[in-house]
């Protein structure tokens, strides 16, 4: 990764909400996908990977925390739309996307 920083998945978010980062069309998030987004990752997300580095995330870890929230007995369409701002984050990390 030519030796940047990761960003980590807590300040990405902050970076979206603050409009730094923005959608693949280069848009910012719409409210609607921000409000989704925020009541994901707060109550699931960044409790278990907000510190973690972007580049860090591999799939054994995205597993064990998908078997985790079935475990917790969530609802599948719940553990999907969980994992719709750790797939936006990741994707704008391939993107070069970084705080600036």
């Amino acid at each position: 990764m030519s030796g940047e920083r990761s960003t980590p998945t807590s300040e990405w978010y902050e970076g979206v909400k603050a409009g730094m980062i923005r959608n693949k069309s280069g848009d910012r998030y719409k409210p609607a996908s921000l409000r989704d987004y925020e009541r994901n990752m707060r109550l699931r997300v960044l409790p278990e990977l907000g510190g973690v580095q972007l580049t860090d995330l591999r799939r054994p870890d995205l597993q064990e925390f998908a078997d985790g929230l079935l475990a917790a007995r969530l609802d599948p369409s719940t553990i999907r739309t969980t994992f719709l701002p750790l797939r936006a984050s990741t994707a704008a990390q391939s993107r070069g996307a970084r705080l600036r």
